[in-house]
């Protein structure tokens, strides 16, 4: 599947281009199940003991959503920073370890619909990239408009599932809309409860369905740090040669980015 052929790619495109400058790593994570966001809110408790800071986009507005997780209470969207209503400064809140939180439900659907809100949420993010390690996108699970164009620009994308067949049907279901490709994103599945036998066979049991009908390879992982670790969408150029292999297996495509990436350190090193 390649970027190329989907009409959220101009959506997404500037957003993509800023999101792999790195630092920060940017990450989106779909919670799928009502124990979901309680768990993220769990991980980034734990990322900014670890010394790091954080900043999280979150697309949802109903109760319980990431900003009541984390005890935070933002007064503004950043589509009103966007817009001019507001400061910037003003649509975020923080807390003093190092986490910082903006909710961006309304600007997440605007970003779909006018190019000079995406042109201007680019420029507005861009200044907060030196003050952060790593950004989450709280992201909503795919509605019939698909994925939001934040959370599509994200070079990694995590699906962080709830133990029980209600919520992996809802994982499946993003990943039925999800137009993006394990050649071109990193996609990995978290199991929110804890690992007893059930949980492993429903995590197994997604894995194996979404390689065989859908043709995506999740990475488990158990942790957000994990997650932030898995490989990052590659290159421009990258992209193109895999954007040929979408008949490949997945095992060649990863062997034609690793020579890629290969190739690009030998010239960076004059070798």
């Amino acid at each position: 599947m390649s970027y190329s052929e989907s009409p959220e790619d101009d959506q997404a495109a500037g957003l993509r281009r800023m999101f792999r400058q790195t630092p920060p790593e940017v990450l989106a994570v779909v919670p799928c199940g009502a124990g979901a966001t309680p768990w993220v809110a769990r991980q980034l408790h734990a990322r900014i003991r670890a010394g790091l800071r954080l900043l999280a986009l979150d697309e949802w507005a109903a109760f319980g959503n990431l900003a009541d997780c984390l005890g935070l209470a933002p007064r503004f969207d950043l589509l009103q920073g966007v817009e001019g209503f507001v400061a910037v400064e003003q649509c975020r809140v923080q807390t003093i370890a190092g986490l910082s939180l903006m909710a961006v439900s309304r600007l997440s659907r605007a970003l779909s619909q006018d190019q000079a809100i995406r042109q201007d949420t680019i420029e507005r993010l861009r200044p907060l990239q030196s003050e952060t390690d790593e950004w989450l996108i709280h992201a909503r699970p795919c509605d019939i408009a698909g994925l939001s164009p934040l959370a599509l620009a994200a070079p990694r994308l995590l699906l962080a599932v709830d133990p029980y067949s209600k919520a992996v049907t809802e994982a499946y279901t993003t990943l039925k809309r999800l137009r993006l490709g394990a050649d071109t994103s990193s996609v990995g599945l978290a199991m929110t409860g804890p690992a007893t036998i059930e949980t492993r066979a429903l995590s197994a049991n997604l894995q194996s369905v979404a390689r065989r009908q859908l043709g995506f390879v999740l990475l488990p992982v158990s942790s957000l740090g994990e997650a932030m670790a898995m490989p990052a969408a590659v290159d421009e150029n990258a992209m193109c040669d895999t954007a040929q292999q979408t008949s490949a297996g997945f095992e060649e495509r990863l062997l034609s980015m690793a020579r890629h990436q290969a190739r690009t350190a030998r010239a960076r090193s004059g070798l």
